[in-house]
């Protein structure tokens, strides 16, 4: 949306759009670089949709935003960039691709016909990253668009591709470790990008050392050339050296030649004597795992292990706490974790400690341990799921060659169903090896840290994942050591916060759910954004609305998951917490920008009928409000009848005074003025509260004002939008009181105070612009424009008209489809025109629409 910086998608936002800065250097890549260049160059060639293709971690991300970089200027209405792994459900690729290009479309058009239109006529390049797991919305998406915007160049990265008609693939092969230098193209480029990483991590390469650069050719071999795990295994060299680097990796990444059918192999039921499998309990210091009390044996086929024949399951005194594994020092025994001892306290009965105030976890049906035992493995997991004791350095067991693994997103490929390319075993290998060589706790983190969506906090990683054998106080230090193995990144933009690479996250993802913890620690962080969103609006009509309007941004991606996580699985079938969830996200959405997502949500929650209560009713208004902004009149009086019903059976006051803003706004918009202040007027004045239908209660004063002004009543108008003024002052909140500035500059213009006028529209936008409010902006500058040209400068107003015209284009419906507004909007529009004739009136209106967002606001607060 054109009023806000994305937090997903930050770095440069102006005329080129939003392609993030590089924040490290890239290494080899010419020629498909130049490929991708010519095939994304607007002048030559038909466009086609191009699509980067390759195993994960082989930088498909890195080369499509370098060479988008490239050809960056001769697209003048930017190149934008989409990132869609934060996407949990199908169906939001519109959306997200909405929200990139910052288009603030308040109607209930569809999303593609919203984007068609806006990108009509435009030079612009659209970047899809991560397409893989919504493959199909993005097939739809882009095919769609393409049939009504034939020039439109779209570049897409997937591990799969899209098979479209005239879809050019690029197969993005991992970095070439050998070559002629001088010769081949980027010969050794593996070698420089490790070598370059590994000087990063403190630990740089001796120039003049031929054995350091032969082992380091070596390490770049074994790994295939990927450099996601080259990147990996460099962040290791802050605890090895160059030659343990590579000894273990020799011991993790053994070469082996095609095998038969494990189960005709001789003493197929002893893994120690299959033939060329190294035994891992050989190496130094590790033990066997296959003799761990409580691990069964790793040959068993997926589907086939025997819990009966664990080492003490028919003696229950001897399964809990009889682990051996050693303990780290500073760390706890993973082995006394609470219940460790108690057979009864097995998978299913969570123990995480209940916070006040938030239900107990293990109250919940089907919610798994997570605070399972050390050593005790769950039945329930497949066959080689990771032990979460296992000390640093050791494997986790694996199925047998040829046993069907787990579905993961890891396995979609660029092959058929059902193959998987030796590179891909060997990023897998390769990230599990850093898995392994991290400490128990740090890998229990960062599977837990697989929940999240876009990034995360310090603080929320302490609320969500912190339990069991991860107490809160630890969470900082072990957050900082996956820091340092470069498995967590720091954002590139927001300081203190933090994400995660795609494969990196998954990889943690599949251990979660292994582990059987997944389903309790997604609740952990359901529950948590619960109760941001239900804080947000508690604090919403105060000084703090600007804080919490920004964390809504900055958080967006973590809220959309945690609403889907509520409205997909309610607690013990009961849809009141989840309506509740929706309707808190759902108002913060609607006041920060988001409202078809706020929409979307909210007509998924109040599908079902659910018991009457604040937050029923709060998503029954949220939903007309949503409905008013996006000038959908007629749905916004019918759910106006909805809310006016809970309220009456919540029995609120308060509430009935926001039943009136939604009748009465409807009506002030739809030309029925003296009917919605009858409405507005009856309400009753009660203290104005700090919580979400406070804000509410001010916006009902100001649909009267509103109402008052269209009915050509300024003074009286003026006299209630200073009342919310002074209320919205003393509330410390800027929402409504940017609207309040509107209306007084509107009178002030009426009276024919035009300083006054100018003023008070340019605080009116200086507000709008500080929460992100695109129709208000756009509803001030209309009005700017008007006294503009009243003070003598229609040169001025013709560009603010087109500024004006620009931000309404981002909205949907220019003037919210107001009969009143839209007359008004022409009658200066005429204005101007006359004063400078057509031929300067276009010159000046064009440079305006041509304007960025930011470029408009700014050119608007310059005084005269």
């Amino acid at each position: 949306m054109p009023d806000r910086t994305d937090r997903a998608n930050s770095g440069d936002v102006n005329n080129h759009g939003n392609l993030p800065p590089e924040t490290r250097s890239f290494v080899g890549r010419g020629a498909e670089l130049a490929r991708l260049r010519a095939a994304l160059d607007p002048d030559t060639g038909p466009a086609r949709p191009v699509t980067v293709v390759g195993v994960g971690g082989v930088g498909k991300t890195r080369l499509a935003l370098r060479a988008a970089a490239g050809v960056r200027d001769a697209y003048p209405d930017g190149v934008w960039l989409t990132e869609l792994s934060p996407l949990r459900t199908s169906g939001l690729v519109d959306l997200a691709v909405m929200e990139t290009l910052r288009l603030a479309d308040q109607s209930t058009r569809p999303v593609i016909d919203v984007i068609a239109e806006w990108a009509h006529g435009r030079r612009l390049l659209l970047i899809l990253d991560s397409c893989e797991h919504v493959l199909a919305d993005c097939a739809r998406f882009t095919a769609a668009l393409r049939s009504r915007l034939p020039g439109l160049r779209v570049l897409l990265t997937s591990r799969e591709r899209l098979a479209l008609p005239g879809e050019e693939v690029l197969h993005l092969e991992p970095l070439p470790v050998d070559g002629r230098p001088g010769v081949d193209e980027d010969a050794g480029a593996a070698v420089t990008l490790f070598a370059e990483r590994a000087a990063a991590a403190g630990r740089p390469l001796p120039d003049d050392d031929p054995a350091a650069r032969a082992t380091a050719t070596a390490v770049c071999r074994r790994l295939d050339g990927i450099p996601l795990a080259l990147e990996l295994a460099a962040a290791r060299l802050t605890d090895l050296t160059l030659d343990q680097l590579h000894t273990r990796l020799g011991e993790r990444l053994p070469t082996l030649p095609p095998l038969p059918d494990p189960s005709a192999w001789p003493g197929a039921s002893d893994s120690s004597a299959r033939p060329g499998v190294p035994d891992s309990s050989a190496r130094p210091g590790v033990p066997d795992p296959s003799a761990w009390p409580g691990v069964p044996d790793s040959s068993a086929r997926a589907g086939a292990s025997d819990s009966s024949a664990w080492p003490g399951a028919s003696d229950p005194s001897a399964q809990a706490g009889t682990s051996d594994l050693p303990v780290r020092a500073g760390e706890p025994d993973l082995s006394a974790w609470p219940g460790a001892s108690d057979p009864s306290a097995q998978a299913g009965t969570s123990d995480l400690p209940a916070r006040a105030g938030e239900p107990d976890l293990s109250a919940r049906p089907g919610t798994s341990d997570l605070s399972a035992r050390a050593g005790v493995p769950d039945p329930s997991a497949p066959p080689g799921a990771p032990d979460p004791s296992a000390p640093r350095g050791t494997p986790a067991p694996s199925a047998p060659r040829g046993a069907p693994a787990p579905s993961s997103p890891l396995d979609l490929l660029v092959s058929a169903p059902g193959e998987r390319p030796p590179r891909h075993q060997t990023l897998r290998t390769a990230i599990g090896w850093s898995h392994e060589l991290c400490a128990p706790l740090e890998r229990l983190l960062w599977a837990r840290l697989s929940v999240f969506s876009g990034g995360f906090s310090l603080e929320a990683v302490r609320q969500v994942c912190a339990g069991g054998p991860l107490p809160p106080e630890r969470i900082a230090a072990l957050l900082d050591r996956l820091v340092a193995q470069s498995i967590v990144l720091p954002d590139p933009v927001i300081s203190a916060r933090f994400r995660m690479l795609d494969t990196v996250r998954e990889y943690g993802g599949d251990w979660l759910h292994a582990l059987g913890e997944e389903r309790a620690v997604r609740r952990r962080h359901r529950d948590h954004y619960a109760r941001l969103a239900r804080e947000g609006c508690a604090e919403w009509n105060t000084g703090r609305q600007v804080a919490w309007c920004e964390r809504v941004l900055t958080e967006h991606a973590n809220l959309r998951t945690a609403v889907d996580c509520a409205l997909a699985e309610p607690d013990g079938g009961m849809w009141s917490a989840a309506v509740e969830m929706a309707g808190h996200v759902g108002f913060l959405w609607r006041h920060c920008g988001y409202l078809r997502e706020a929409q979307h949500c909210l007509d998924q929650a109040l599908a079902a009928e659910s018991p009457p209560g604040p937050g029923r009713t709060l998503a029954l208004w949220s939903r007309g409000a949503v409905a008013i902004l996006q000038g959908d009149q007629e749905a916004a009086a019918n759910w106006a009848v909805r809310c006016a019903d809970a309220a009456r059976e919540q029995g609120s006051p308060v509430a009935q005074v926001a039943v009136a803003y939604l009748r009465g706004g409807h009506l002030a918009l739809t030309g029925r003025q003296a009917e919605a202040i009858a409405v507005l007027d009856a309400a009753p004045r009660l203290p104005v509260q700090d919580d979400g239908f406070g804000a509410a209660q001010l916006q009902a004063r100001l649909a009267l004002s509103l109402a008052h002004m269209l009915r050509g009543e300024f003074e009286r108008g003026r006299e209630v939008a200073d009342e919310v003024r002074t209320a919205s002052r003393k509330q410390g909140e800027y929402w409504c009181g940017a609207f309040a500035d509107y209306l007084i500059a509107q009178a002030d213009l009426a009276r024919g105070d035009i300083r006054a006028a100018v003023d008070g529209a340019r605080t009116s936008i200086a507000g709008h612009a500080l929460l992100h409010n695109t129709v208000g902006a756009a509803m001030s500058l209309d009005l700017l424009a008007a006294a503009v040209v009243t003070a003598g400068d229609a040169h001025r107003a013709a560009r603010l008209l087109g500024i004006g015209t620009r931000l309404w284009e981002l909205t949907g419906r220019a003037q919210m489809d107001s009969p009143d507004l839209i007359a008004t909007r022409r009658t200066c529009e005429l204005r101007v025109r006359e004063r400078l004739g057509e031929a300067a009136y276009t010159t000046g209106y064009r440079a305006g629409l041509a304007m960025t967002y930011d470029e408009g606001i700014a050119y608007a607060a310059v005084g005269q």
